[in-house]
């Protein structure tokens, strides 16, 4: 770190200046992963005394998650039960008890190997479907206030037509991407951009444009249209076709509250984002003021 500036103009304002950054170069901690300084320490749910800023955090349980289908501190490895709070729009971190009675299952006289493996991937599955339960009124929150934020115009009365011209203002920069609830954006895309964009996630080893990759598209969309789905809807649950488009997040897989994308379908982005709402109007251009576009995260030691 430099030292503190000492300049000798004005030296009440240098001193008090001097005195802060001293203050606040004692307090400051780096994060353990990304090495930047974390502005709000979390709280562990276990007892490692690790320094994470939120979004390493975040990332690290997605991981684990995606690997083994449990969340795990990066550290010590303990499970952990991730749960969203929609009306404060918080994620909360407790020690996952019952991920904790299963791996006893595994000792010497326990559960059969496969059995336990079947079980295991059942949690990870009704975790992944309790999280985005749990995120599903914020998420129709943000749309409803997106929708206020920016009106529809008069001349597109239609809903289809009504999102299609809404995320063609989005893409010529005149107003900007929905939100999803992890604070990330909300991007319009087609069936194949979107199946482009889950290998370029899922193979990144492969060049994106080479002949590998594009034939790996071109079978995985063909897969897609032949079972008549590339996508399902987080909010109402409809199977998208691949000649349709959808609304999907561009944080992707990277947090824990989606670990396998989040989508939102025309048909919910027109009825929750344009319908008739009792809250009060937000005003085009002004940043909303919505606790999730700063998702914050907290932790407490409770029980599944």
């Amino acid at each position: 770190l430099p030292k503190p500036c000492t300049w000798g103009v004005h030296s009440g304002l240098d001193k008090a200046f001097t005195c802060t950054y001293r203050v606040m170069a004692a307090v400051t901690e780096d994060c353990a992963v990304c090495f930047e300084p974390i502005c709000a320490r979390i709280e562990l749910p276990c007892a490692c005394n690790v320094g994470y800023c939120s979004s390493c955090w975040d990332r690290s349980l997605a991981q684990s998650y995606k690997a083994c289908g449990q969340a795990r501190c990066p550290s010590c490895r303990l499970a952990v039960r991730a749960d969203f709070d929609a009306e404060r729009c918080q994620l909360r971190f407790s020690r996952d008890e019952g991920a904790a009675a299963l791996a006893n299952c595994g000792s010497p006289g326990g559960a059969p190997p496969a059995e336990l493996q079947a079980t295991t991937s059942f949690r990870a599955l009704l975790a992944r479907r309790r999280l985005v339960e749990q995120a599903q009124p914020a998420q129709i929150r943000l749309l409803a206030q997106y929708g206020l934020a920016y009106p529809a115009s008069e001349q597109h009365s239609a809903p289809l037509q009504l999102v299609a011209s809404c995320a063609e203002a989005c893409a010529a920069g005149s107003r900007p991407w929905p939100r999803c609830v992890c604070s990330s954006q909300l991007e319009r895309v087609d069936g194949r951009e979107r199946m482009r964009q889950v290998l370029r996630r899922q193979f990144p080893m492969l060049r994106e444009g080479s002949p590998d990759f594009e034939r790996l598209l071109d079978n995985a969309y063909q897969d897609a249209c032949n079972v008549r789905c590339m996508a399902e809807c987080d909010l109402c649950g409809t199977r998208v076709p691949p000649e349709q488009y959808v609304w999907t997040c561009s944080n992707g897989d990277s947090t824990i509250l989606h670990t396998n994308a989040y989508d939102v379908c025309d048909s919910c982005f027109a009825r929750h984002g344009y319908s008739t709402f009792t809250a009060e109007p937000a005003h085009a251009g002004d940043d909303m003021q919505d606790a999730s576009s700063t998702m914050s995260v907290s932790s407490e030691d409770e029980d599944m």
